[in-house]
């Protein structure tokens, strides 16, 4: 069975569209089917690609996001897809708070597939320097097992 599996962040620039593209390699990788997105609580970056510094990164990574475009959440998500991660517990709020009455989409925290390893609420790198969008994507990668395993296995 195909898991779909959206992630979500404030803007849909930076950290969201990293997870978005290091999971689908990751599950790629370990033979899970996935179809994954992404998407921001708020509509400030809508229809923008990641940020420059989150570009580097993702090239340094071996990844080409440049045909990545912000979204911004909406209740339609869960329809679509059967998990939605939020990077902190403010966007697990909102993403519940729309949330329809019938709707039996998984809605975890990031941290919680590696609670172990990630601070609770994911940090956002947006505005910073590329150093700090590195260390985004090491985070990221070194979490990916645990979402691949179980979300791979649910």
């Amino acid at each position: 069975m195909t898991q779909r599996v959206l992630f979500v962040c404030t803007g849909n620039i930076c950290r969201s569209p990293a997870a978005e593209v290091l999971f689908a390699a990751a599950a790629s990788h370990a033979q899970v089917h996935v179809q994954v997105a992404s998407a921001g609580t708020g509509a400030w970056h809508v229809g923008q690609g990641p940020t420059a510094p989150n570009l580097r990164a993702a090239r340094r990574a071996g990844f080409d996001m440049s045909a990545h475009r912000a979204q911004q959440f909406a209740a339609s998500h869960f329809d679509a897809f059967n998990w939605i991660i939020g990077m902190t517990r403010e966007h697990v709020a909102h993403i519940e708070a729309l949330r329809p009455a019938e709707s039996e989409t998984k809605v975890r925290l990031f941290s919680s597939f590696s609670p172990d390893t990630l601070p609770r609420d994911f940090p956002d790198p947006y505005g910073q320097e590329d150093r700090r969008y590195e260390a985004m994507w090491r985070q990221l990668e070194a979490a990916m097992p645990a979402l691949v395993q179980e979300i791979g296995g649910a």
